[in-house]
């Protein structure tokens, strides 16, 4: 994941103020929680909106070999390929 100066700056200094890694994310984007397909920083803001997901080359991506599946109602799940 790339991060401006900027971002790098501000996340080292709340990491140094004891900051958990889901809420130096959170700030980082803005307090956004990420859903499937969204662009993220850091893994935590992934499963803080679906446990199966994982921030990978900057976006929220299904893991432990699932696919993001379109449900009936418009959501994407994570489901068995």
């Amino acid at each position: 994941m790339h991060l401006t100066e900027a971002q790098r700056a501000r996340a080292i200094a709340k990491l140094e103020e004891n900051w958990s890694l889901s809420e130096v994310a959170a700030e980082l984007n803005d307090n956004k929680t990420v859903h499937i397909n969204e662009s993220c920083f850091f893994t935590e803001q992934c499963e803080a909106v679906n446990h199966q997901t994982e921030c990978k080359e900057g976006l929220c991506t299904c893991r432990f070999g699932k696919v993001a599946t379109l449900k009936q109602d418009g959501q994407l799940e994570c489901t068995i390929g």
